[in-house]
């Protein structure tokens, strides 16, 4: 594959910036064409509930727009009206019921259809009724360090959301105690050590940009 000019945003300790290639968030004309050219989605992970991927090539106002497309165009069922009877937690109600509308439902929207507008029940083709008693349950299983929701819970919503690619360079050979310290700086799994003790980047995509690396 041709190495392509990605947009960059650079993380420093107390700012973030703009590269000057990053079209779009610099004051330059945007080309179709152009953009076509230089973006590709390189498909990561995918299962039955979940996938990931990269959008290469691309600005975050953009892989944005993805994101809210995905939650707001593609067609799904979720909860409208919430009758709440005992709420032990700390969120509100209004908050509560708010958040369960955001969950989209497994259900097929080809196989229901809309309510009239004068009817004021539900009924089995148009409508779906659940009742919920649950609580959030940590998963002790789980290693302390993980970041993902997955793993850290054992009941959990999905969603959809983007982050920014990480990108690390290396700029100097780092061995030794300055090796260890190194990796410790970044979430697990981003910096390796080699056989002979040196730091290397093992996979840049997992690092949460802590700065912490540039503190030290």
């Amino acid at each position: 594959m041709p190495k392509r000019d990605k947009p960059l945003v650079l993380l420093e300790e107390f700012r973030v910036k703009n590269a000057p290639e990053d079209y779009g968030m610099a004051d330059k004309k945007w080309n179709f064409k152009k953009f076509v050219k230089g973006f590709s989605i390189d498909i990561k992970r995918m299962e039955n509930s979940e996938m990931e991927f990269d959008l290469i090539g691309i600005q975050p106002a953009f892989a944005n727009a993805f994101r809210r497309l995905m939650l707001s165009e593609v067609p799904s069922m979720a909860i409208e009206k919430v009758m709440i009877k005992n709420n032990t937690s700390i969120i509100q109600d209004e908050v509560l019921a708010h958040r369960l509308g955001l969950i989209p439902l497994k259900a097929d929207p080809r196989l229901f259809e809309y309510r009239p507008e004068d009817a004021t029940e539900g009924t089995e083709f148009d409508t779906l009724e659940f009742t919920l008693k649950v609580k959030c349950t940590a998963n002790t299983a789980q290693s302390k360090d993980s970041y993902r929701t997955e793993d850290l819970y054992i009941n959990h919503s999905a969603t959809a959301s983007y982050r920014l690619l990480p990108e690390i360079k290396l700029t100097r050979e780092v061995s030794g105690s300055q090796a260890t310290l190194l990796q410790s700086c970044f979430s697990p799994g981003v910096i390796g050590l080699g056989p002979d003790g040196k730091a290397f980047v093992r996979d840049a995509r997992y690092d949460t940009c802590s700065r912490k690396c540039l503190q030290i």
